[in-house]
């Protein structure tokens, strides 16, 4: 069954060549360099990771790059993300709530 090829997906499963086919064989170099893509994925994964969640904790807006790739992610990772944007988001309302009980004051 052949699968779209998912660009955030840092196990790269998602393959158009039936590589669980046991009549294939493959050479040594071969292995080596689907080591080197995964480790490379990984990476990349995983910085695309920490880029979002600096971006939710300053306060950035998400951008639709962002937003394709928390879709793409698991269930815990979207439950991270969803926590951490709903923390940034009382933080920014309690500092909300402070700044204009301040100024009421005055």
């Amino acid at each position: 069954m052949n699968k779209l090829y998912n660009p955030y997906d840092p196990y790269n499963s998602c393959s158009t060549d039936n590589e669980n086919d046991p009549k294939k064989s493959y050479s040594t170099n071969n292995n080596n360099n689907t080591k080197t893509t995964n480790t490379t994925n990984n990476k990349l994964y995983n910085n695309i990771y920490k880029n979002l969640q600096n971006d939710i904790n300053n306060n950035k807006s998400l951008t639709t790059e962002n937003i394709d790739f928390i879709e793409s992610l698991s269930n815990d990772k979207k439950m991270e993300i969803i926590l951490l944007y709903n923390k940034v988001v009382e933080s920014n309302k309690k500092l909300l709530d402070e700044l204009l009980h301040k100024n009421l004051l005055r």
